[in-house]
């Protein structure tokens, strides 16, 4: 069975990956229907430099917890910083 998170192989009889640690079984087929979720880092990062520093502070910290929230497996959380690190 092939992990939705790291894409290794491992064997079929197996609860958790061997690689990862992340169960095989809890998101099975649900990673691949979700759309992809936007950091907004690179702009996060130009609004600090190039704009409004307090502003830009803000939004490059909401834009880190994306990609932070996405390895933990907490897709809404992912979602709702996305969307603050936009706003």
């Amino acid at each position: 069975m092939k992990c939705p998170y790291c894409k290794e192989v491992n064997p079929p009889q197996r609860a958790k990956c061997a690689f990862c640690g992340k169960s095989l079984t809890q998101s099975q087929g649900v990673d691949g229907d979700r759309e992809p979720i936007q950091d907004h880092l690179a702009l996060a990062v130009l609004v600090t430099l190039f704009c409004c520093q307090p502003f830009g502070l803000v939004s490059l910290v909401y834009a880190i917890q994306v990609n932070t929230f996405l390895v933990g497996g907490f897709y809404k959380e992912a979602k709702e910083a996305s969307e603050k690190a936009w706003e």
